[in-house]
C-alpha cells in the first residue's frame, strides 16, 4: 500500500484584542498552532535563538568550531566524537573537485575561482601558476590561520609561528586587533609590526593604486608573491584586467589565487591548495580528513535528533542566508531546513518569516541591535 502524505492547508484568523493585533494560526482540525503577538515579535512562537560569528563560515580553521557551537546551542548537548572514526565517513561525504591542475618541485598550477558577476552565483576558473613557498603572502586572516595550522602539524607551534610570519607580507585590515577577524582574538596569533595592513581584499579596482604599492614592495628585489582571498570580490571578473596587469608588471613572479566558495567542499579544496603551495600536502590531507570526520560526527548526531527544525540567519544588514553558501552547507549538516530558499544572501519579507516561524533564529554576535530590536518586539507587521 502506498504511503500518502496529507498536506494540511493553514487558516489564518486575525483577532483584535485591546487594540493590539494578534494573528492566530490554526490548522484544519481546529488546533491552534501559535499566536503571533506584535508585542512579542518573533518570540511569539518561542524559537531557539543564538549568535554566531561571521568569521566562522569562510575558508578558515574555525569552520568546525562554528558548526560545533551551533550544534550545542540548538540541541543542548556536546557531540560524542568517540563514536566515530574516519573509516565510518563515506567517501563522498563533503567531496570536492580539486583545484590543483599540476604540481612540480618549483610551482603549482591551480584553478583560481572568481565570481563571474555580483549578480551571479557562478564562478570563473582562471588557470594560475604559483611559485612553491612564495617569499611573500598577502591574504585574509583565515588563509594565514590555515597555513599556520598546517605548519604546526609539521613543525610544532613555535616553529610554525616563526615560519608563518616569515611568509606573511600583508593582511587584510580586518585581521588586526579590535577588528572582525582579529588574529589574536580568534587564533591566538599576534601580528608582527612589520606586517602591512591591506586596505581591502574585496574591492581591488577601486584600490588599484594601493595594490601597485603592495605588489611593488613585495617584489622589489625579485621576491615571489602570492595573494590569497575570497573570489566573491567587489568587482566582476571582466573588470579585473588592471589588477592582473599589476601582477604581470611585478619585479618578481607574482600571482593571485582566489577561492569562490559555495559550499563546505570548496573550503576543503582551498585547504588542499594551501598545502600544495607550501609543500604541506601530507598535512593538508590529514587535516581535511580530520575536518570530514568532525563534521560527519556532528551530522550523524544531528540527524539522530530527528528534530525537523527550520532555520533563519539574518546578517547585520538584514539579508538572510540562502542557498549556495558555506553557512547553508552547515545548516544541512545540522539537519536544519533553511526557510530562505533563494540563492546567496537576499532580504525576505517579515510576513514570510512570520508565516514560516523558523524554529531556530540566528544573528551575528557583532550585531549592534538589542535582542528586542532583532526579534521585532513591538513591530506592527503581522
Amino acid at each position: 500500500m502506498m504511503n500518502t502524505k496529507i498536506v494540511v492547508a493553514t487558516i489564518v484568523v486575525v483577532v483584535i484584542i485591546a487594540a493590539a493585533a494578534t494573528v492566530v494560526v490554526m490548522n484544519n482540525n481546529g488546533e491552534k498552532e501559535y499566536e503571533y503577538d506584535p508585542s512579542k515579535g518573533w518570540y511569539s512562537w518561542d524559537p531557539i535563538t543564538l549568535e554566531t560569528k561571521t568569521s566562522y563560515f569562510s575558508i578558515t580553521p574555525l569552520l568546525t568550531t562554528g558548526v560545533e557551537k551551533m550544534y550545542e546551542d540548538i540541541y543542548g548537548e556536546k557531540v560524542d566524537y568517540s563514536k566515530y572514526t574516519i573509516d565510518d565517513v563515506p567517501g563522498d561525504f563533503l567531496s570536492y573537485e580539486s583545484l590543483i591542475v599540476s604540481v612540480n618541485e618549483n610551482n603549482v598550477v591551480v584553478n583560481s575561482t572568481v565570481r563571474e558577476s555580483s549578480a551571479s552565483s557562478g564562478g570563473v576558473a582562471i588557470k594560475t601558476t604559483v611559485d612553491k613557498c612564495p617569499d611573500n603572502l598577502l591574504c585574509t586572516a583565515g588563509y594565514a590561520a590555515t597555513l599556520y595550522t598546517l605548519l604546526e602539524m609539521k613543525y610544532g607551534a613555535s616553529t610554525a609561528e616563526t615560519k608563518l610570519w616569515d611568509y606573511v607580507y600583508g593582511l587584510d585590515k580586518s585581521s588586526f586587533p579590535g577588528q572582525s577577524a582579529d588574529m589574536k582574538a580568534l587564533y591566538g596569533l599576534t601580528i608582527p609590526e612589520d606586517v602591512i595592513s591591506i586596505t581591502s581584499t574585496y574591492s581591488l579596482i577601486s584600490n588599484l593604486e594601493a595594490y601597485v604599492d603592495y605588489v611593488g614592495g613585495a617584489t622589489s628585489n625579485g621576491e615571489s608573491f602570492v595573494m590569497m582571498a575570497s573570489g566573491a570580490l567587489g568587482n566582476d571578473y571582466s573588470e579585473l584586467g588592471p589588477f592582473y596587469n599589476v601582477l604581470e608588471s611585478a619585479n618578481g613572479p607574482a600571482s593571485s589565487v582566489f577561492f569562490f566558495s559555495n559550499n563546505i567542499g570548496d573550503v576543503l579544496a582551498a585547504f588542499e591548495v594551501v598545502g600544495a603551495i607550501y609543500d604541506l600536502e601530507d598535512q593538508a590531507k590529514q587535516y581535511i580528513d580530520n575536518i570530514r570526520l568532525t563534521l560527519y560526527s556532528i551530522n550523524q548526531e544531528s540527524l539522530a535528533h530527528n528534530a525537523g527544525y527550520t532555520v533563519y540567519l539574518e546578517s547585520n544588514s538584514g539579508t538572510a542566508c540562502g542557498n549556495g553558501t558555506i553557512t547553508s552547507g552547515a545548516f544541512e549538516l545540522l539537519g536544519l531546513s533553511n526557510i530562505n530558499t533563494t540563492d546567496q544572501w537576499q532580504t525576505i519579507s517579515e510576513e514570510v518569516i512570520i508565516d514560516k516561524m523558523p524554529n531556530v533564529i540566528i544573528f551575528y554576535d557583532n550585531n549592534t541591535k538589542s535582542w528586542d530590536e532583532r526579534m521585532r518586539v513591538g513591530s506592527s507587521v503581522i
